[in-house]
C-alpha cells in the first residue's frame, strides 16, 4: 500500500491514494482484490490510520493518486499485472520522477 523512499535522512512514504470516483474501476482491474476492502469508505479509514501510525512515527507522508488508466498504462509498459507490489513499484517510480523534476527546477 506503500512505497518508502530515502531523503536527507527523513524517510518519506509515498501512500498509494485512490479517489473515489475510481474505486471501482481501480477493483475490477486488481486481480488481488480479494484481499482489499469491499467498499471506499472501509478502505479510506484504514489508509487513513495507517497515514496517522506512519506521521507518528516520525515519517514524512505523501498522497500519491493513482487513477485507472495512468496505472494500467504503467502496467503495461513495465509488462506487470496491477497487483498489490506493482501499485507500490508504481508509487515509488511517482514519486522518484516528481523528485528529479524538483531537483532540476
Amino acid at each position: 500500500m506503500w512505497a518508502k523512499r530515502k531523503k536527507h535522512k527523513v524517510d518519506t512514504i509515498g501512500l498509494v491514494w485512490f479517489r473515489r470516483e475510481d474505486w471501482l474501476s481501480l477493483l475490477q482491474m486488481f486481480p488481488d482484490r480479494d484481499g482489499m476492502q469491499d467498499d471506499y469508505d472501509s478502505w479510506l479509514a484504514d489508509v487513513c490510520d495507517l497515514e496517522r501510525t506512519l506521521k507518528r512515527q516520525g515519517h514524512t507522508v505523501t498522497r500519491v493518486i493513482v487513477t485507472p488508466d495512468e496505472l494500467a498504462a504503467w502496467c503495461a509498459l513495465h509488462g506487470l499485472t496491477p497487483i498489490a507490489s506493482a501499485r507500490a513499484e508504481y508509487v515509488s517510480d511517482l514519486q522518484a520522477n516528481a523528485q528529479n523534476a524538483k531537483s532540476r527546477s
